[in-house]
């Protein structure tokens, strides 16, 4: 178990659990292809971490992934979705996944700081961060990028349900194709 095992399984845990419970929107891992971030309509939002050391994540999606995930957190809205708009709901998402990967990564009981979510177009400049990419169920793409191994701070490896360390293999979530008892009869 390494410290970047433990970040990335945070990062999966709490976009899946945010994006599941605040959007409605089911994502899965991209495990084995390098997150495209080059897409020219990408927003994102980052969130520094300041204590009990320094690091910072940032979630980014398409603009019109961001008008699905409005439309699922305030319903439909009778006028456009603004840039506003946009990037309110992209800072509380943002939030809540950083809050839910503190929890993850650092002691029960240990507190934690937490700068003001920033928010810009594209792909933001980044050195030391590593980059996961998800995928929804209908396509849609989700980013974050994170620089949090200094805040891995629990001393166990994380259990995380859904994460699997093996490589993908060509079963889906129902599992494989040859299965007697499917559950259903």
């Amino acid at each position: 178990m390494t410290s970047s095992d433990n970040v990335a399984k945070a990062v999966f845990k709490a976009m899946s659990d945010t994006f599941e419970g605040m959007a409605f929107v089911q994502i899965s891992r991209q495990e084995d292809q390098t997150p495209v971030t080059d897409s020219p309509d990408l927003i994102w939002s980052r969130v520094d971490v300041e204590a009990p050391a320094k690091g910072f994540l940032v979630v980014a999606y398409t603009r019109e992934m961001g008008v699905h995930i409005v439309e699922s957190l305030y319903g439909i809205m009778d006028e456009p979705c603004t840039k506003e708009v946009l990037e309110d709901s992209l800072n509380e998402i943002v939030n809540t996944v950083i809050g839910r990967c503190m929890s993850l990564l650092v002691p029960e009981g240990q507190t934690f700081e937490l700068g003001l979510p920033q928010t810009g177009e594209g792909w933001p400049e980044m050195e030391t961060a590593t980059t996961y990419g998800f995928s929804t169920m209908d396509g849609g793409l989700l980013l974050a990028a994170a620089d949090l191994k200094d805040l891995d701070l629990n001393e166990e490896p994380l259990v995380v349900e859904g994460y699997s360390d093996e490589p993908s293999s060509s079963d889906d979530d129902w599992g494989s194709s040859d299965t007697q008892d499917d559950g259903w009869g």
